[in-house]
């Protein structure tokens, strides 16, 4: 490629401080602080228990015409299960309150699991994690579990999301099996 001038592109990258100063963000910035959350995970399980018990019917016409018949046995009961970890170095993390901000939440449970400190690469700045579990039970659960389910939040974002689970995100079929004529005319297999 003699005699032909090649393009060439500069790009100039200026490198600077960046601080986040509460307000600018959704993050909880604490201030001056020299340690760093590695780590943090909450899980929420949510197990209703509607009470129904299935017995197999012993008339030999069965119960208007099912063989198998349906008893609740009591009203439903609603547990929320929050499992979480959480890991900083330079301090000890934060972790949940097991204290219910909602009164219709009685914690039943906790579990409390310390891991051993250890120490980063550095050979100074302690490590530390503090897991476990919380286990609640409603008062008053309501007909569609879904209205008592929300999204958990870790520490280092502020409380100021809708994080309740509506009624427009269920949507049919993907946690049941498809009518087998549907499926064999469509050619699909049983949805999850």
């Amino acid at each position: 490629m003699a005699g032909q001038a090649k393009n060439q592109t500069s790009a100039k990258i200026t490198v600077g401080n960046v601080s986040l100063q509460k307000g600018d963000t959704k993050y909880n910035v604490p201030p001056n602080s020299d340690s760093v959350t590695t780590d943090t995970q909450i899980f929420s399980r949510y197990e209703k228990d509607r009470g129904i018990f299935a017995a197999g019917v012993s008339s030999p016409d069965g119960c208007k015409g099912d063989s198998v018949a349906f008893f609740q046995l009591f009203s439903p009961v609603l547990l929320w299960v929050v499992d979480w970890t959480s890991c900083k170095a330079g301090s000890k993390p934060e972790v949940p309150d097991p204290t219910s901000k909602d009164p219709n939440w009685i914690l039943l449970d906790e579990l409390w699991e310390p891991s051993m400190m250890t120490l980063m690469p550095d050979g100074h700045t302690p490590l530390f994690r503090l897991s476990g579990t919380f286990i609640y039970g409603c008062k008053n659960p309501k007909a569609k579990t879904n209205k008592d389910v929300s999204f958990p939040r870790p520490p280092w974002i502020q409380d100021v999301f809708d994080r309740k689970v509506e009624d427009n995100l269920l949507q049919q079929g993907l946690s049941s099996q498809q009518n087998a004529s549907q499926s064999q005319s469509q050619g699909n297999v049983a949805a999850f």
